[in-house]
């Protein structure tokens, strides 16, 4: 018969054994979700973007418009406003030559904006049949109208989308302006201002891939 001594031991031994195994678990599960959060950081704009934040909403949102049929998109951000610059040339100088650009624009009176065009900037006024405006106010995809160019890519804008400038960035950089005519590409009345133009706080453009 083992004595209490004994006993007391092993049962220590033992509990010392489980808390091993479960810090031990515990490291593993730790280092797992930090692999997946790392996998995920690719996949989820909201990762990334200062604009969208954690809100998964208006990501998956943006990921269905793009491709309602993908889950695996990978966006790497090319461009912040903020962080590589105010000018229309620092804008072209990163996001020229790119296809699949995916922009969100920050108006100053706090509403979130943008487009999408499958075809690169750098080329002036193509008809890209891939291509919408959104607002992630209104949760609202704008398709194309017609099949009047998609973009207006002079180099001293930032993006510029349709060829009436129904989404137009100055080169500035800080003033937008929404244009609305019997040309516009996207839009049939205003949907980001009131008086169709705006200030604009901060940019973002990724490479969706």
């Amino acid at each position: 018969i083992m004595a209490d001594q004994d006993l007391h031991k092993l049962i220590k031994q033992q509990e010392e054994l489980i808390n091993k195994l479960t810090e031990r678990v515990a490291t593993l599960e730790k280092k797992e979700k930090e692999r997946e959060d790392q996998k995920e950081n690719q996949y989820f704009i909201s990762k990334n973007s200062k604009i969208i934040g954690n809100d998964r909403e208006k990501d998956l949102a943006l990921r269905k418009w793009i491709d309602p049929g993908r889950t695996n998109f990978e966006f790497k951000l090319l461009f912040r406003m903020s962080r590589d610059g105010k000018k229309g040339d620092d804008y072209h100088k990163l996001c020229d030559n790119k296809d699949n650009l995916l922009t969100i624009i920050e108006a100053g009176n706090g509403k979130k904006i943008g487009g999408f065009a499958s075809k690169s900037w750098g080329i002036p006024g193509q008809i890209i049949e891939k291509s919408f405006l959104f607002s992630l106010d209104n949760m609202k995809k704008y398709e194309r109208l017609n099949h009047d160019k998609s973009k207006n890519d002079g180099s001293k804008y930032g993006p510029v989308f349709g060829n009436a400038w129904d989404l137009f960035i100055d080169g500035n950089m800080i003033t937008g302006l929404e244009q609305i005519n019997e040309n516009s590409v996207f839009l049939k009345k205003h949907e980001f201002s009131e008086k169709g133009a705006f200030s604009v706080k901060e940019i973002e453009v990724f490479q969706v891939e």
